[in-house]
């Protein structure tokens, strides 16, 4: 009962040896006990069970606080990457924007020029000049869109980068 009221796990032996001394006259004896050894066992095993619980409630509030510190980690991990994949969208929806200005105006051009011309002659190489000025136009398009890919894509994994070291570094804490 007393285990369960201090929350030990103490045990003792059912029988105790005790020595026991017995001195004085036969009128007035005098008895006395020692318990010797087994006192200083039973402060020795409740001490040690002492230490081991203290051990284990040490070990289960750092686990607890470094399961705290990832959470967290991957919280803040989360924020980035979401702030980043925004970040990416931002790229590419100008990039997209614009290509197709670009694109428009290129073909704009490149209509022009292919209505342009007095005889038959002109018309046929202004129509070859204008496929190859949209041909251009589609380069440049490509390009404007490969460029901010990249862009997007650096965005990605610098973030990527940074979240993994923070949660790493919870996780070594």
């Amino acid at each position: 009962q007393l285990n369960n009221a201090l929350g030990t796990n103490v045990s003792m032996d059912s029988t105790v040896p005790v020595n026991l001394s017995i001195t004085g006259t036969m009128t007035d004896p005098k008895i006395g006990t020692d318990y010797g050894d087994v006192l200083n066992q039973g402060k020795e095993d409740l001490k040690e069970q002492a230490t081991e619980a203290i051990k284990e409630e040490v070990e289960q509030q750092i686990d607890n606080t470094k399961a705290d510190a990832v959470a967290e980690a991957r919280k803040q991990a989360d924020q980035i990457m979401a702030e980043a994949r925004q970040q990416s969208a931002d790229i590419m929806a100008k990039a997209n924007e614009e290509a197709e200005n670009v694109r428009s105006a290129g073909y704009a051009e490149a209509d022009k020029l292919e209505n342009k011309g007095a005889n038959f002659l002109e018309k046929a190489a202004n129509k070859k000049l204008a496929e190859a000025a949209r041909k251009e136009t589609d380069k440049k398009v490509d390009k404007i869109i490969s460029a901010a890919q990249k862009q997007s894509d650096g965005v990605v994994e610098a973030a990527q980068s940074r979240a993994d070291g923070i949660i790493q570094a919870a996780e070594n804490q």
